[in-house]
């Protein structure tokens, strides 16, 4: 049995001036030409927590485990505030059974899990917002501060949304535990989800919040281990691993297909990251080619310009088609030296870095030379400018021309094309290294010490292989406030890090 009180309270005023000091260096809010700008905050949370957990075991083969937690949270509107969740699982350890002598550990494993959430603070109840200061007319004139009520309509029906997770899996072990095998196939079910819905504006309210959907995950994770070779002076560990997931989103509410997580905008033009209905989950959205639906060609037009669509094209899902690891360990002697490598197959994302350096003339490709001996930039009737290839949209026929190099990317690519920003988010990576010496006991006298562990450590140290353009890092993304990344906007260089790790053991 256990419990836990989780309270977290944040608040913040904030001033600045407006127009400026009407008396130099005279820092002072009362100081501001104009009425100055005042904010204040208050964020309060509290949930209260209960759980419970009960094992058995017989033979020491065959165990159950079960637990119950319940939340009240602050969040949520009474009567739907209280919320219970289980977990249960059970397991087989069959190896003593089996007496098969290579087989050194078997195990079985089976479990369900619930997992409640609640959702953020001002969402159940209303709160006033403060308006502009509104002067009135004449012969009043006075000022008078305004509240208004947000437009968002409250739910007060909302409840938790709950995840419902099942799991099956073997761990095996072989050869004296020198060849292990870790299995894993998973199948997660978020229901009930609290989703943003958009109103109508006859409502009087611009959107609120719903409990509907449902989103599935399924994959499966294998964990391979192997000790290739063990002795006294020199050991090998190695530890591969891989995991493929499938998210579908296999509804959102009633009437409503398409979930918007995030968007962003650049000289008038939009890209999505949604969600369909029936679809993997997080698309990305963004213009895109118009192409000859027989040759699958760029269509150009009148001015040889590649053509593009609307903001509609659904480029598929940002998730990768897999993910992994390996992981060395070598102990020679008193030194132990280790490698991680992370990598991952596929997956994709915008990079509005690409884009602009091509935009603003920056990028290698605005100032190549092309196949005609010349630079891009160069005037076309002198032999410059970019080729071109593809369908022209009015004729139909083939055609190679050259275009201006400045309209070509940063009117029409550079502005409207994001197919051509789309980078392939694949990559190997070495995310770790470390080299260490152990001193023994012996080695250290009469110190209360049994042994000194010292190494050194490089974090991402090296980029080994990568699909996207050099100056992009896919392993390093950020998400932001949203829960996958599918877009890149001026990152920065990857922090690569040294350190000394020194672990004493007494």
């Amino acid at each position: 049995m256990g419990g836990n009180a989780y309270h977290r309270k944040y608040t913040y005023m904030t001033g600045s001036t407006v127009g400026g000091l009407n008396s130099p260096d005279y820092f002072n809010l009362a100081a501001s030409v104009d009425r100055p700008d005042i904010a204040n905050y208050i964020l309060e949370k509290k949930i209260r927590s209960m759980y419970g957990l009960v094992s058995f075991g017989f033979k020491n083969r065959y165990f159950l485990e079960a637990t119950l937690r319940n939340d009240n949270s602050s969040t949520l509107i009474q009567g739907n505030n209280s919320y219970w969740y289980p977990s249960f699982s059970a397991s087989y350890v069959f190896s003593d059974d089996l007496k098969w002598k290579p087989l050194s550990y078997g195990k079985l494993r089976l479990s369900y899990a619930q997992a409640g959430s609640d959702l953020g603070v001002y969402q159940t109840n209303g709160d006033l917002a403060i308006g502009t200061v509104y002067t009135l007319p004449p012969p009043d004139g006075e000022t008078v501060n305004t509240i208004y009520v947000r437009d968002v309509l409250l739910n007060p029906d909302i409840k938790p949304a709950f995840a419902h997770s099942y799991e099956a899996g073997v761990d095996l072990k072989f050869l004296d535990n020198r060849l292990g095998l870790d299995f894993t196939w998973y199948l997660q079910k978020n229901v009930n989800q609290i989703l943003p819905l958009t109103l109508s504006s006859t409502s009087g309210y611009a959107s609120t919040i719903i409990n509907a959907g449902m989103i599935r995950n399924k994959g499966i994770e294998v964990s391979l281990s192997a000790t290739p070779v063990r002795n006294s002076f020199f050991t090998w560990q190695t530890l591969f691993n891989f995991s493929r997931n499938r998210s579908m989103v296999v509804e959102l509410a009633d009437n409503v297909n398409v979930y918007l997580h995030d968007n962003t905008r650049y000289s008038q033009v939009d890209s999505y990251l949604n969600s369909y209905v029936g679809e993997e989950f997080g698309s990305l959205i963004g213009k895109a080619y118009q192409r000859d639906s027989a040759t699958g060609m760029i269509l150009l037009d009148n001015n040889n310009m590649p053509m593009y669509t609307a903001a509609t094209h659904n480029f598929g899902t940002v998730l990768p088609d897999m993910t992994g690891g390996w992981q060395n360990t070598f102990r020679i002697w008193k030194f132990d030296v280790g490698a991680m490598i992370d990598w991952q197959k596929g997956g994709q994302f915008f990079s509005r870095t690409a884009m602009l350096a091509h935009k603003t003339g920056i990028a290698p490709a605005t100032a190549e030379m092309n196949d005609r001996g010349k630079n891009v930039r160069d005037p076309i009737a002198d032999g410059g400018g970019v080729k071109v290839k593809g369908i022209s949209n009015s004729t139909k026929q083939y055609v190679e021309a050259y275009v201006d190099a400045k309209t070509y990317y940063r009117t029409h690519l550079g502005t409207h094309v994001y197919e051509e920003w789309l980078m392939d988010a694949s990559y190997i990576k070495l995310r770790e290294l470390r080299l260490g010496y152990t001193f023994e006991k012996k080695d250290l006298g009469r110190l209360p010490i049994q042994s000194i562990n010292l190494a050194f450590i490089a974090r991402n140290p090296a980029m080994i292989w990568q699909k996207a353009p050099k100056g992009l890092d896919p392993s390093e993304l950020s998400a932001g406030a949203n829960s996958i990344s599918w877009r890149e906007s001026g990152q920065a260089n990857t922090v690569r890090s040294y350190g000394v790790n020194l672990i004493v053991n007494f």
